[in-house]
Parts: C-alpha cells; sequence; structure tokens
C-alpha cells in the first residue's frame, strides 16, 4: 500500500523512508561534520593566531669609551626588547662630575671636569615596568693624554637574532640594538625584504602593519657607526594570522551550537532499540565490506 507517495510500509508496520530522503539524511550528516570542523578550526585560530613572543628588556652596553676633561662627551646607552618606550637611571653610584644621564633618551653627556674613575649601575625599564640593569664604569682622563679615547668593538647582540612575533594587520615596533664603537648609528637593510608593511629606520626601528601573515621573513640589516665601521646581522621575523573579529567568533559560536542542536534533533529520529540507525547506512556498510572481501 503506498502511504502519500513519500514511502512504505515495512513488515513490521514501520515506515521505511525513499531512497531520496537516505541520500539527503547522509548529504545532511555530512555537511554537519564539515561544518562543525569548519567551526573548531575558526576558534582554534581566533585564539591561538595572536599569540605574541613576549621579551624583557635587556642592556647591551658593557663596554664605555674613555672621557678627557674639559672636552664633551657623549654615550647611548643601547638595550632590546621590551615593549612601548625606554626609560633610563641610575640606581647605584654616580657619574663623573659635570656629566648627566637623559632619562628618556638613554644618553650620557656633558663636560667631565677632573681626572677620575666612576663606576655606576644603570637601569633600563619599559613601558610595562620590567627592567634589566647593567655595572658601567668611565674613566676620565685629561685632554692632552688622551686625546683618542678607548673605544671598544662595534658589535651586534648576535648574528642571528628572533624578533618578537608580528600579528598580521596590527601595528608592529621592534627596536634593534649595537653596542660599542662611536654612536650614533645608522641601520640599513643589505639583504632580503622586510614583511610587507614594515619599515627599517636608519634609526634601528622596524615598525608598520604587517599586511602578509603565516610566514616567517628572513633579512639581513647592517650597523653604521660615526666613523664608518659597521657590521651585520640576520633577523628572522614570524607573522601571526590576525586573530578573527568579535563578530566572527560570536557567528561561529552560534553556528556551532545550532549545528549541535541539529545533530541532536536529527538523531532522535533514528534512535532505535538503544543505537542509531542511519536509513541506509548498513546496506552502505555491507556493500563496502563486499567490495574489500572481493578485492
Amino acid at each position: 500500500m503506498i502511504h502519500s507517495g513519500f514511502g512504505k510500509r515495512r513488515g513490521s508496520g514501520g515506515f521505511e523512508p525513499p531512497i531520496e530522503l537516505r541520500f539527503v539524511d547522509l548529504f545532511m550528516i555530512i555537511v554537519t561534520a564539515l561544518m562543525f570542523t569548519t567551526v573548531i578550526l575558526s576558534i582554534i585560530s581566533a585564539f591561538v593566531g595572536g599569540v605574541n613572543v613576549d621579551v624583557v628588556p635587556r642592556v647591551l652596553t658593557r663596554g664605555v669609551p674613555k672621557a678627557l676633561t674639559n672636552d664633551s662627551y657623549e654615550l647611548t646607552l643601547a638595550a632590546t626588547g621590551g615593549s612601548g618606550s625606554y626609560t633610563w637611571e641610575i640606581v647605584e653610584g654616580q657619574l663623573p662630575e659635570g656629566l648627566q644621564l637623559w632619562p628618556k633618551e638613554g644618553i650620557i653627556v656633558g663636560i667631565p671636569k677632573q681626572i677620575q674613575r666612576t663606576q655606576f649601575v644603570v637601569k633600563v625599564s619599559d613601558s610595562r615596568g620590567r627592567n634589566d640593569s647593567a655595572k658601567l664604569e668611565i674613566e676620565v682622563d685629561t685632554k692632552g693624554e688622551a686625546r683618542q679615547p678607548t673605544i671598544s668593538p662595534l658589535h651586534v647582540v648576535a648574528p642571528t637574532v628572533l624578533l618578537p612575533d608580528a600579528v598580521g594587520e596590527q601595528p608592529y615596533k621592534a627596536v634593534l640594538a649595537a653596542d660599542g664603537g662611536i654612536p650614533p648609528y645608522r641601520w640599513r637593510l643589505v639583504e632580503g625584504q622586510v614583511p610587507t608593511g614594515l619599515f627599517l629606520s636608519e634609526e634601528g626601528t622596524l615598525t608598520g602593519t604587517p599586511t602578509e601573515w603565516g610566514q616567517t621573513k628572513v633579512f639581513t640589516v647592517t650597523v653604521i657607526d660615526a666613523i664608518g665601521r659597521n657590521t651585520m646581522q640576520m633577523l628572522k621575523l614570524w607573522i601571526n594570522p590576525p586573530p578573527l573579529p568579535l563578530w566572527r567568533t560570536m557567528l561561529n559560536w552560534a553556528l556551532w551550537v545550532f549545528w549541535i542542536l541539529y545533530f541532536l534533533w536529527l538523531g532522535r529520529f533514528y534512535w532505535k532499540g538503544g543505537q542509531l540507525e542511519f536509513p541506509g547506512f548498513q546496506e552502505i556498510l555491507r556493500s563496502w565490506r563486499n567490495r574489500r572481501r572481493y578485492r
């Protein structure tokens, strides 16, 4: 007996859906699984994509040039890591008479008044209050006996430096640092390319907003001091994908909940005898087993 053209009764009195309905159910199950996978991947990218490596500041300056009495003196202190701008201070000891430290710029300037040798501890702090310190020594000699101050060799942090991670479509800033030689330093790109959207200034500041992500950029820079001495440094920068907007995250969660509820609602039609029975599933499974048996 035909019932409204939608199927036929089973021998036990149940209703067996037509073959078209079975394929529709199977198709909906596949679509549901794909949507569920997409939502999970979106949620993972939203929480993992914005992870950024955080590095505490570190004082790089170790060697200090000799100063001369009654002659102008300038020393730029170097640091790396941290976030935001630096603040410098003398936390132990003191500078030679006539010299002073500019806290924001990290520059020791002035004109020494007398021959002396002083030791002091300088501390650098970033915008989040994290800090590092180093013990330094400045020797002041007479102008006649030391026309050429002792200058430490120019060097960088390391031959290869892994910069703090950037995030796509978000502002980025990293400050390169060198030590020794005679400031001021000039930085230039000599090999490779900086990530699209970022720019390297002569002062050694890498700033901008990355427009490409999901890759590691490798490029080489050189630093040149005031008398032309130079050294090179390779830099590596990983750019994370940008985090999903809040509305996208909320939409993904809503879709996730919707498909879970829909799957539960769909399953109640096929829960029979303590197990889940999808129309045509047993036939498909039996056919697959037969094909494997006769291969």
